[in-house]
């Protein structure tokens, strides 16, 4: 099921809420909320919990044309102007590479007991990322925030599959 992304974006700004609280009280994950907000795929279930949580009824959240988004995100970026798509995965990439970083030096150090990631890792290819969404793109703290957040996701997802293929492959190999 498709929700239209510009009214869920829009029912959970008119309530300021961040992403974190509409995934909490609509009780779905985050990359749900993501994915609705971009116009994507979700379960059935999810969009009636997410319209649960606005307080609407689902049908107050499909496309007026289903498969269709009215607004693009963004216009065409200008000549020698990294769009916003490439601003946001390139922070991305950034941002992993260190997760990954820190993560091999937890491991190495054992200092990882007792503390949060989120305490150990450099946040700032993030923060940049959506500093520039917002200023050169007029992008809203929440939008470009969105943004973010779903490159991030789209790209621990990649370091995780490519993780998976090199184990099966090790695997594959001391079988042969």
């Amino acid at each position: 099921m498709k929700l239209d992304a510009d009214k869920v974006r829009w029912h959970r700004d008119s309530r300021g809420w961040t992403l974190d609280t509409t995934a909490e009280k609509a009780e779905v994950a985050l990359g749900t909320i993501l994915r609705a907000e971009h116009g994507e795929d979700i379960r059935p279930s999810s969009g009636r919990r997410i319209a649960r949580a606005f307080g609407v009824d689902v049908s107050e959240l499909v496309p007026d044309k289903p498969g269709v988004l009215v607004h693009p995100l963004a216009e065409a970026p200008e000549a020698g102007r990294p769009s916003i798509i490439d601003i946001a995965s390139d922070a991305a990439r950034r941002q992993v590479a260190l997760e990954k970083q820190a993560m091999a030096r937890a491991r190495e150090t054992a200092e990882m007991e007792g503390l949060e990631k989120a305490q150990m890792i450099d946040m700032s290819p993030a923060n940049e990322a959506m500093r520039r969404l917002r200023e050169e793109y007029s992008l809203s703290g929440n939008d470009a925030e969105a943004l973010v957040d779903f490159a991030l996701a789209d790209a621990r997802k990649d370091e995780e599959l490519a993780a998976l293929r090199s184990r099966l492959q090790e695997r594959e190999q001391a079988h042969s």
